[in-house]
């Protein structure tokens, strides 16, 4: 079972009430948040932030760099960031420990329940944060069941021309790895190697996801002329969203059940 980390672990200053003016600094927070049921109490997103609702909440400016003079004004009791997008060292110098910051640490996909578990704490959601993390679980539980030896050989496309796959220092590296698979872009080190695509298919990997954008979506056509490669040769290329792999988010659960079972097709669950 995967268990949260003890309460204060990745909290930069106690906070004992429920928040009621959140800021997130996070597409991925923001998502969460609204998912875990904060939605009505978040008052500023930063710039790429998506927001579903036709009331958007007030900008905050870039991630890495916010607008500490609209912050002020916002008052918030709250604010969300992670610590790969934001330079936290701003708002601290702003506002100091008389601010509820709350910063994600997140580097493999092993940091994901413990992370949400630890927000859905700090934003007054932690019943919420405990579904997750048990759907988490029963989806990694789906995998064990599944598991093969050797496991499956899969390769995760994060990026096309120059083509760019998930790691084994990565979190999509981590997840690919944790249903089941054996990830052959750990063959060339790094979070995120980068390599010609006919490097990557010398590996000859069963399974191939590619992780889409819709800004800059994948052509599977393009593995047509590596029709010796095992995933081509059995049509089993299939396309994901890149937000539900490549960062912690609400939809992760339910993308570890979608690899697992493009991993393993033929073995049912025992």
């Amino acid at each position: 079972m995967l268990r949260p980390p003890p309460p204060g672990s990745c909290y930069d200053h106690p906070m004992h009430d429920t928040p009621q003016r959140i800021v997130s600094l996070s597409p991925a927070l923001t998502a969460l948040a609204c998912a875990l049921g904060a939605g009505d109490r978040i008052i500023g997103i930063s710039d790429l932030c998506a927001w579903p609702a036709a009331k958007t909440p007030a900008r905050c400016g870039a991630p890495r760099t916010p607008a500490i003079d609209t912050l002020r004004a916002l008052a918030p009791d709250c604010i969300l960031a992670s610590h790969s997008e934001t330079d936290t060292s701003l708002v601290r110098a702003e506002f100091g420990l008389a601010m509820a910051l709350h910063v994600t640490q997140i580097a493999t996909f092993a940091d994901a329940a413990g992370q949400l578990a630890a927000l859905a704490r700090r934003i007054g959601c932690a019943p919420a944060g405990q579904h997750w993390c048990s759907a988490l679980d029963d989806a990694l539980a789906r995998a064990d069941a599944r598991a093969q030896t050797p496991p499956p050989r899969a390769l995760l496309v994060l990026w096309a021309q120059p083509w760019i796959a998930a790691g084994a220092e990565s979190f999509a590296g981590d997840l690919l790895q944790r249903c089941g698979a054996h990830n052959v872009a750990a063959q060339f080190g790094g979070r995120n190697p980068r390599a010609a695509l006919d490097q990557f298919m010398r590996y000859n990997p069963a399974v191939i996801v590619l992780a889409q954008r819709a800004a800059t979506p994948h052509d599977p056509g393009v593995f047509r002329r590596f029709g010796d490669v095992l995933a081509v040769m059995r049509r089993r290329i299939h396309l994901i969203d890149a937000d539900h792999v490549a960062q912690l988010n609400p939809a992760l659960p339910a993308a570890a059940v979608q690899i697992t079972d493009w991993l393993h097709p033929n073995r049912a669950n025992r």
